[in-house]
Parts: C-alpha cells; structure tokens; sequence
C-alpha cells in the first residue's frame, strides 16, 4: 500500500491508485486529513471514474488534478504531495488526524465546566451556612459557658471552630471566592481560545508539516514548491522556524546530504513532544480541577453536619447533667 510510482503506469493510474489506498485507509477505521468530508470513501472512487478518462494523456499531477470538478484546494495538495514523494506512507502518517494519536483517558473527558459549577454552588452552601447556621451555633456555645460557669470552658471541636472562624472572616472571603473564580474562568477561557497556538491539535499540525517537507525535498521536490503544497494542505500558515529552516537550507549547501533531512526529522520530533508535553499539561489540569472540587464538596460536607451534631451532642450531654 502507498508504494512510490511505477514508471510504466500514467499519472492518472497514479492518482487511482493512490486514491483506493486512501479509501483501505479509511476503511480500516483511520481517519486521514486529505481535504475531503468524511466518509469520503464514496466521493474518491467518483473521482477516481473522472481519472479513468485521462489514462492517456501524458499530463502532470498538478494539470490532472486542477481540471477535476469538485475538488478542494487542500484534497489537491494532498494527492500533488503523494504522488510526488519516493515514500508516500510517511505522507499518509502525517495525515493522520491529531485525534487519533491524543485520545483523551475517560477521566479527563468530563466538561471543563463541571469544576467550576462544583465551586460555585459549594461557595452558595458555604454562604448559607456562614449566614444562618454559623451564628447560632456560635451563641449556643456562648450560653453554654456563661450556663456553666465556673464549671469549665465548653470548647468546641475542630470543625465548628474552623466554621466560626469563617464566619468571621466572611467579609474577606465572600469577595476573594468569586474574584478568583472568575480569574479561573478567564484563565481556562484563554487556554481553549482558537486564537492560542500552544494547543496539542496545533503542535501535531507542525510536527506532520515537518515530516511532509522531510519527505518532499527528499524525493527531490524544489523546497519553494514543497513549501507551497505543505502549505496548501494544511491551509495555514507553516510556523516561522519550520519556514526558516527550509529557506536557509535553500540558500547554502548542506556538509552532508543527509543534514537537511535530519534537521526536519528532529524539528518535527520537537514539535511531537511538545504536543505531548501539552496534552499532559491539559490532562493534569482538568485532574487538579476535579480534586479541588471534591475538596470543596467535603469541606462543605463537614461543616453542614459535624457542628451540628457536636453541638446536639454536647446539649444532650448538658441535660443528663
């Protein structure tokens, strides 16, 4: 599959046989960005039928593709690049859609927004109990002191103390909460704007750009053009240190033949790793997120149950006394 041409077969058998190659792909489950809605296995073999009729014509990849109705810009630009690589399978890797490689563990699949609505209502339950329960139960003991005087101190237990100190520092923290809250949504808003580039979808784009240029140059494609169809298929623009690479190999000759390819080889190596590096930095994030919202569901958990029962607790105590 994906094997370079055969120098008795036309550009157009080419072109067919590259494209029953993308659609084994997809029929074995891979998903390949080729520029084409998937499933696309319906429309290639239609395009395919057209490229029958130019099994004769001795005409460029380029020339053939651009008189097909119906075709995209960066479906065109996928086929130019295979047809024109010795090693067509390194472009298919590189097609392969960034999901596949950076499939997120079910833990981590929740919404981003379920931590954040954890917070806000533990913060409503944390106001309620400050607000109602908390200076009761502070007069209650109160009482009971002044009640047994000069029969010892009733101190309350951790939590209620933790409770009622709350309650006197809730002018402070009823602010903070919500300020940082919002902090929070900002700061998760911006990691997932579409206008932030440091995203593991992006950096998986820039490691398959490298890789395509690696395989083109190597099947002595001219760098400008290699650049331009890289380009075309990713419809964006290539990042400034891939471009630059390419550009300054152009202009001087490499010590080694092999240089140039292996500069590319370990810039999209760097830009794989960084995009592993981003999805453990995603992962760890959203796994920080849920424990900091169970945290706060069993704070609020301890200080709606536990002064209370200490404190009937302890009035049943005073009674049997």
């Amino acid at each position: 599959m994906a094997e370079s041409r055969n120098p008795n077969e036309s550009t157009a058998q080419h072109l067919i046989r590259l494209n029953r190659d993308l659609i084994a792909l997809e029929e074995l489950g891979l998903s390949l960005s080729i520029g084409l809605p998937a499933p696309y296995a319906g429309e290639l073999r239609e395009l395919n039928e057209r490229l029958a009729l130019y099994s004769g014509i001795d005409q460029s990849a380029p020339a053939i593709l651009r008189q097909l109705p119906g075709t995209t810009d960066r479906y065109r630009a996928c086929l130019e690049m295979l047809s024109a690589s010795a090693s067509p399978e390194q472009i298919l890797d590189s097609l392969v859609e960034p999901p596949i490689r950076h499939s997120r563990p079910p833990r981590t699949s929740l919404p981003d927004s379920v931590p954040v609505v954890i917070l806000i209502l533990c913060y409503a339950c944390l106001l309620v109990v400050c607000h109602s329960a908390a200076p009761f139960i502070e007069r209650e003991y109160i009482d009971m002191d002044q009640f047994r005087a000069g029969h010892g101190v009733v101190k309350p237990d951790f939590v209620t103390q933790i409770l009622i100190k709350l309650y006197h520092w809730m002018p402070y923290w009823q602010y903070a909460i919500p300020g940082g809250l919002a902090l929070f949504v900002i700061w998760r808003w911006l990691r997932k704007s579409p206008s932030r580039q440091n995203t593991p979808n992006v950096f998986d784009r820039y490691a398959a750009q490298a890789q395509q240029l690696n395989q083109l140059t190597q099947s002595d494609v001219s760098k400008p053009l290699a650049l331009e169809r890289v380009s075309r298929w990713s419809a964006c623009p290539l990042p400034p240190l891939l471009t630059e690479l390419v550009e300054t190999a152009e202009d001087r000759e490499p010590t080694q033949p092999s240089d140039d390819s292996q500069n590319l080889q370990a810039l999209s190596q760097l830009y794989r790793r960084q995009a592993d590096h981003m999805l453990t930095l995603s992962s760890f994030s959203a796994s920080a997120s849920l424990i900091l919202g169970a945290l706060a569901v069993a704070l609020v958990a301890l200080l709606l149950f536990i002064p209370w029962t200490s404190l009937l607790n302890l009035l049943t105590t005073e009674v049997g006394m």
